[in-house]
């Protein structure tokens, strides 16, 4: 992540500031990873 695009974004969504940055990061990679499961053939 860069400091830059958060503190932007701080700005820019009045409720990102109630939520921890870290809190974000965790929702993301758990997005992600559930999109390769779904994507991702069965044996």
């Amino acid at each position: 992540y860069k400091l830059a695009l958060w503190n932007q974004a701080l700005h820019e969504v009045p409720w990102f500031s109630a939520v921890p940055q870290d809190l974000f990061i965790f929702i993301g990679v758990c997005e992600f990873l559930g999109g390769v499961g779904l994507t991702t053939p069965t044996p």
